[in-house]
């Protein structure tokens, strides 16, 4: 992934705990298109696509969801 991130000139890396910003800039999903797009591909090497997208359509979903939470609730 470092070198995807590199090659790309990713505003991210990808951490431990998920991608995160290399600078001040906020992560947005367009600046996460091409990163996941990378990521999704060296994932297709070693897993089913079907379990990748259960993957990235659960995680999605639930990070979806709780971002609304938190606008709702004004945090």
């Amino acid at each position: 992934m470092r070198q995807f991130q590199q090659a790309e000139r990713w505003a991210c890396s990808l951490e431990l705990g998920g991608f995160e910003a290399t600078d001040s800039t906020k992560l947005t999903a367009v600046t996460l298109q091409q990163p996941l797009e990378s990521f999704r591909w060296v994932l297709s090497r070693f897993a089913e696509p079907s379990w990748i997208e259960q993957q990235f359509t659960d995680g999605f979903a639930s990070e979806t969801g709780a971002a609304a939470d938190a606008a709702a609730n004004g945090s």
